[in-house]
């Protein structure tokens, strides 16, 4: 017998056992019971590929034998399993040795170490562990799988006596007298050894390693504790407890308001008695902590309005007592929002020219504000703000080194200071280029126009009628005697740069009825002819017995006695020429006792009688039309205080003749019987246009379609306008002249007004038209006028008859592409042999003076170049000692 079977044999036979019968289900066990609980002590301690040395199993040892799958287990023994030195080994009490039964372990990985009955050192088959067996040591556990016919045991043997910690009795608070001590209590039980560690308000206490921690009535000891209870096999944490020292707290008081003023440091504390020191401070506001401050004081480095608030502070004792200081409502004094002193007056620049707008502004902050220009509400860059120092004042500028036309708009200044933000009222600025539309014509001037009176020899006459002819010389008629100091009575023409024309016939009218002289209309036909109607009682001398005329002048002013007609018992002071040489007249006279308010002539000169026949008081109410405008078909649009019915239906105030003098039944008026219309023009996508009195309408200027409705996408707001005179610009924009402001407006496609135009004169506008190069003629009352470019101080001085330059409506203007002519001029020769040219300019063109010894020739050398900016440029050339041609190229 070996002696591993000796030993067994001997251990049953001191318990009564018999060998062959029971030791090989004994030993089984056993070794089950020890397996198992080494691999529990393994799991909890050890991880893969490390030591798994230790005791399993054994009820003395708290290890129990357990059954986790098929098999019977009846006994559970003394024996243990000890895994150690890389082998298993079963240890019984009562031989008083150990017995090596299985040999090495083998590392499977992951924490799994296996071992067959095969690889025993003493096999154990006479045991009954079969040689299948397989000792498995993981997840703190010896386990053995017996694999013996189909029948799987499972057995377990748990690590002997591996307890974690398990607190018996938590620690509970404690309350100090002032007097007394006292000890935190924390009971445990587990594996030995059990270790303790202390934790004040979260932090470790060196030393306090004791189960029992005591506590004195120090602030140091105050707080919150807890402790961690630890063995080999892992930690416990118990439950949180407080040590308060029960002592009077203190007390803590905060002023009820406290006002801070803006930008500058300051601060407010809290008082504090009684309690024990030290004091810890916590501060809210508006109920929220604010991070960070922990002194008695809250400190303001820099006041702003946003420290406006309610503000606590939460005072603790050295014992933990606590009391609450506050509210406290602090205000914060906010200067007042910066105001400005200044208004920036509306500018009207040069495209290319540097722009400066500049405000002056107060603000009594100590730090400084800020400022920063606008145009159409959104901010732009350039603003710089400084200090005056000789005006005590901030300044807020903004200056664009090169402006172009998008710089023009409104603009305004927003100034933000600690008390609130301000700003500026809104200054108009237009960018444009020199050659604008609404620029005045410096070139064009009459003089001191009509400056006798008929009536009055020592104040000024008044122009009543301007015509443009197609050489662009102006028609003039009204109530003047002398023309620029010389003799000219009624009637002058002008040549195109304001001259008067001496080759035009001057006339001389005697006075008509009530001693008036007026020649309210004039129009220039297609052949040149011009008719003249108006008030007189004599004509050159030559009185006819009329009060009333319409008279025709050639050419060159001198009457045509060819054009005759019956005598008028109304003045006419409305002419209208179609593109044939039809004429229409709105004078009045009597056939067969029944009144004509609108009389025909054709080319030929000879009275329409058979006109008339639609345009009779049986058919029309009211006064004669005082507006007409011609229909490309041959009829007329006319405008007045009249009334017509046709089929039924009324037509107020606006009608449609056609050719033949019948009412046109297409055309429906959308006016009403209060409303009057005073002017009209046609627009060349056949719109029309009127002015006049609108009862309902919110401005004096409507647009009609070709049936007579009104235009819904025209809506003007020119008001006052009930007279205004009305002209359409060479590319149909619509020009009025209220009759309050003495400003020339200019309205877009849709009615508003282009705020781009800017012209204005210091007496009332009356008459406007526009020559066959866009440029606008006025002529009223005034003795200035101002335009893009010109301000109260440099007004330009043009008595009752001035021309704008056209600009965008110039046929060779630089919007069309098309450069005007010019000349070299102004030649000069200096000694050193230095040609000097002088010529206008257009802005938008080049001017480059060239170079050639002969007139043919095919290349000429470019000798300089100019950029255009609408003046006088010089070029320079140098003589070469032979004849030469120079002539100048404008290019786009």
């Amino acid at each position: 017998m070996t002696r591993l079977q000796s030993l067994v044999a001997s251990w049953f036979s001191r318990k009564g056992q018999h060998f062959g019968t029971l030791v090989g289900q004994v030993i089984l066990r056993r070794l089950q019971f020890l397996l198992f609980s080494g691999l529990f002590s393994q799991a909890l301690f050890v991880q893969a590929q490390s030591s798994v040395d230790g005791t399993y199993g054994g009820p003395a040892n708290g290890g129990v034998y357990q059954k986790t799958g098929n098999g019977p287990i009846e006994l559970v023994g003394e024996t243990t399993l000890v895994v150690a030195g890389g082998g298993l080994r079963a240890s019984d009490p009562f031989a008083g040795d150990q017995l090596v039964i299985i040999g090495a372990l083998v590392d499977a990985g992951n924490g799994l170490f296996t071992v067959r009955a095969t690889e025993l050192v003493s096999p154990l088959d006479f045991l009954g562990i079969p040689s299948a067996t397989v000792f498995f040591i993981r997840d703190g556990a010896i386990r053995a799988t017996n694999r013996a016919g189909n029948t799987i045991i499972w057995l377990e043997a748990p690590v002997a006596g591996a307890k974690p910690p398990e607190i018996t009795q938590q620690p509970t608070d404690v309350t100090l007298s002032t007097e007394s001590t006292a000890f935190l209590n924390v009971f445990a039980k587990g594996a030995d050894p059990l270790s303790f560690q202390w934790y004040r308000n979260g932090t470790l206490i060196p030393g306090a390693q004791v189960s029992q921690y005591q506590v004195i009535p120090l602030p140091a000891y105050v707080g919150s504790y807890f402790c961690v209870v630890s063995n080999s096999i892992g930690s416990l944490t118990s439950s949180v407890v407080r040590v308060r020292v029960d002592a009077p707290g203190p007390k803590a008081t905060l002023p009820p308001t406290f006002n801070l003023a803006v930008g500058l440091p300051q601060s407010f504390g809290v008082t504090v008695s009684g309690g024990q020191e030290p004091y810890t401070y916590a501060w809210e506001k508006n109920g929220v902590l604010v991070p960070g401050v922990t002194g008695f004081s809250f400190s303001f480095p820099a006041v702003s309005a946003g420290d406006a608030g309610s503000y606590r502070c939460l005072v603790t004792d050295g014992f933990g007592n606590q009391a609450v200081a506050g509210p406290t409502v602090v205000t914060v004094q906010l200067p007042p929002a910066p105001r400005f002193l200044t208004k920036q007056r509306p500018l009207i620049q040069a495209v290319g020219s540097s722009l400066i707008l500049r405000l002056h502004f107060e603000s009594q902050q100590s730090t400084p504000p800020s400022a920063a220009w606008r145009r159409r509400g959104q901010p732009i860059e350039g603003t710089s703000v400084f200090f005056d120092n000789g005006t005590g004042d901030w300044v807020a500028v903004l200056q664009i080194a090169t402006t172009g036309a998008t710089d023009s708009g409104d603009y305004d200044c927003v100034a933000t200071g600690l008390g609130g933000t301000t700003i500026s009222e809104s200054t108009r600025v237009l960018i444009k280029r020199l050659d604008a539309p609404d620029t005045v014509d410096l070139s064009f001037n009459a003089g001191a126009a009509n400056s006798v009176a008929f009536n009055n020899p020592d104040g000024p006459g008044a122009i009543e009628a301007i015509a443009v002819q197609a050489d662009d010389k102006i028609l003039v008629a009204g109530t003047f005697k002398k023309w620029n100091g010389q003799a000219r009575t009624n009637l002058v023409r002008l040549n195109v740069d304001g001259s008067l024309d001496t080759s035009f016939a001057a006339h001389h009218f005697l006075q008509g009825i009530q001693g008036e002289i007026a020649v309210p209309a004039i129009a220039v036909a297609p052949d040149g002819r011009i008719y003249v109607a108006g008030i007189w009682q004599t004509f050159d001398g030559v009185d006819d017995g009329a009060s009333f005329h319409l008279i025709r002048l050639k050419s060159d002013g001198t009457q045509d006695p060819t054009f005759t007609l019956p005598a008028l018992t109304a003045a006419a002071d409305e002419l209208v020429i179609l593109s044939d040489g039809t004429i229409f007249n709105n004078g009045l006279r009597l056939v067969n006792n029944l009144p004509q308010y609108l009389l025909k002539f054709p080319a030929g000169g000879a009275l329409d009688g058979s006109f008339s026949a639609g345009y009779t008081t049986a058919r029309f109410s009211g006064n004669t039309a005082d507006a007409m405008v011609a229909h490309p078909d041959g009829g007329l649009y006319l405008g007045g205080t009249f009334g017509v019915t046709v089929d039924g239906f009324p037509r107020f105030k606006l009608a449609r003749l056609n050719a033949n003098g019948s009412v046109n039944g297409t055309f429906r008026s959308a006016l009403l019987n209060n409303d009057l219309v005073n002017h009209l023009v046609r627009q060349s996508d056949g719109k029309l246009v009127a002015v006049g009195d609108f009862a309902g309408s919110g401005g004096n200027v409507r647009r009609f379609r070709e049936d007579g409705s009104f235009d819904p996408a025209f809506q003007s707001p020119v008001k006052d306008a009930a007279f205004s005179p009305l002209a359409l610009t060479a590319d149909q924009a619509i020009l009025v002249a209220p009759n309050t402001g003495n400003n020339l407006a200019r309205l877009n496609s849709d009615g508003s007004v282009d705020e781009a135009f800017a012209v204005a004169a210091n007496d009332d506008i009356k008459l406007i038209a526009v020559d066959s190069k866009g440029r606008i003629v006025i002529a009223g009352y005034f003795s200035e006028v101002r335009g893009s470019f010109d301000d109260v101080q440099h007004a330009v001085a043009r008595r009752s008859i001035a021309r704008l330059t056209g600009g965008l409506n110039t046929a060779s203007g630089p919007n069309s592409g098309t450069p005007a002519p010019v000349s070299l001029g102004g030649f000069t020769l200096s000694p050193g042999g230095k040609l000097g040219f002088t010529l206008p300019t257009q802005l938008g063109f080049t001017y480059r003076l060239e170079q050639a010894t002969r007139l043919d020739a095919a290349d000429w050398m470019t000798v300089q170049s100019v950029t255009g900016d609408g003046g006088i440029k010089a070029l320079d050339a140098t003589a070469v000692g032979q004849v030469g041609y120079f002539r100048v190229r404008i290019l786009p």
